[in-house]
């Protein structure tokens, strides 16, 4: 079972828009074989008699799998295409993708699984930031491949890279395979701290070697995404590893990587227009405005259980809009403040936990299975910060990277208490 979750990974992380769209609905081969696992899974769990999740965590899915659904079928008064087509994403990353938590916590149970898994993040990351090379080169509408490194559906659309809010400009947003610069830039955000990770505390000579290589990729192709939130994200994610590094060359090594990036913006002066002058924009590039308009509709009804369950169905439309561009107002504009407070009931508790046992097991510092923590712990850390001025997570395959990495430090967690307890049994 390892195997076939090993090679969706893979597939999610290198060619996520793989497929085709059905009436605008994303049909993509990484989400196909998802399910396919997950029920294989389920059907494999329930025969065993384990566990399949935590009570809290069922109560978190029967809200936002459930409750909400059936407060916007209600309310929508028949018109269940457009209920199901607004709600898709929300209700995707959030309780679909949400079971990659728990299939990784319970998959990912060895530090050899672990290993093969710091391997797939090295390798997708370097294929995936070639692959950005070669648009930046060569164009994007020469290297496509419709149906792998695009949906099908969306390589008909003329201009499609411009339509999907990729232009600034003269210039396009560097997409790789993930068609948008933001969602590609989420996931460089989301890798680099484990990147660096394997780099500094991997367990061979080649996996330290391929990791440097995978940086210098990061920071060469991230200033082309155009994307300043995950500039800002991906150097945040780089600045807290400099803070846990004891090295002073390993801290060099990544201040040269982030110096090396800032410089490239000065390539072209548009990028650096976008990238650095606009990070002095109070607006933040219009969020700010979307922000204050959003508020007052988030009254009455609509604090509790999100505006599907009051708000006119061709009135809920205007709200993503504005929420799309913060992770939680588009959590909470979609399943409200209890969708909301169930969220962060569910992550906090991992990362807590994570980061105790981290500060505990210190005095394995040098570690593999510690040094892996550390960049999972400030991937997750970098990335919720980022939230506040990014909705990536509503864009496939945001939501499924984002719970992997949710599983992978509880199963983490797990591995180092382990190892906690076994060295307080020999000494």
């Amino acid at each position: 079972m390892f195997i076939v979750y090993f090679i969706i990974l893979g597939m999610s992380f290198i060619i996520p828009r793989a497929g085709t769209k059905i009436s605008g609905v994303p049909l993509t081969v990484p989400n196909i074989l998802f399910g396919m696992l997950l029920l294989w899974w389920l059907v494999s769990s329930v025969r065993r008699h384990k566990p399949l999740i935590t009570r809290f965590e069922s109560v978190y899915l029967l809200y936002l799998a459930a409750v909400i659904p059936l407060l916007w079928l209600i309310n929508f008064e028949g018109q269940w295409v457009a209920a199901f087509k607004m709600t898709v994403p929300v209700f995707v990353p959030f309780a679909v993708y949400f079971w990659m938590f728990p299939v990784t916590r319970a998959l990912v149970n060895s530090e050899e699984k672990l290993d093969n898994l710091m391997w797939l993040i090295i390798v997708s990351t370097i294929a995936v930031c070639f692959y950005g090379l070669l648009q930046k080169f060569f164009g994007h509408y020469r290297v496509m491949i419709p149906g792998i490194t695009i949906s099908y559906a969306d390589s008909l659309i003329p201009n499609v890279f411009s339509f999907k809010s990729n232009s600034w400009g003269s210039l396009l947003k560097i997409t790789s395979t993930f068609q948008n610069g933001n969602i590609f830039g989420t996931f460089l955000t989301m890798v680099t701290p484990i990147i660096w990770a394997a780099t500094f505390f991997g367990r061979t000579r080649k996996m330290k070697f391929a990791g440097i290589i995978a940086a210098v990729s990061i920071f060469t192709i991230m200033p082309f995404t155009l994307a300043r939130s995950v500039f800002f994200g991906t150097f945040l994610g780089s600045g807290l590893m400099i803070l846990v590094l004891r090295s002073w060359s390993q801290r060099f090594l990544v201040a040269g990587c982030l110096l090396y990036s800032f410089l490239l913006t000065f390539l072209d002066k548009f990028i650096f227009a976008r990238m650095i002058l606009s990070f002095f924009d109070p607006s933040l590039g219009g969020r700010t405005e979307g922000f204050e308009r959003l508020i007052p509709m988030l009254s009455g009804k609509g604090i509790l259980f999100g505006v599907g369950a009051w708000q006119h169905w061709q009135e809920v439309k205007e709200f993503w809009l504005f929420a799309s561009e913060n992770f939680y107002l588009t959590l909470y504009t979609w399943s409200g403040a209890i969708g909301l407070i169930l969220f962060f009931a569910i992550i906090s508790p991992v990362l807590f936990k994570l980061g105790h046992t981290l500060l505990n097991a210190w005095h394995r510092y040098e570690l593999p299975l510690h040094g892996y923590g550390k960049g999972i712990f400030i991937s997750l850390a970098a990335y919720l910060i980022q939230g506040l001025i990014e909705g990536a997570m509503s864009s496939p395959p945001t939501g499924m990277n984002f719970w992997f990495l949710v599983g992978l430090a509880a199963a983490v967690q797990k591995m180092l208490e382990g190892e906690r307890v076994l060295y307080r049994y020999r000494y």
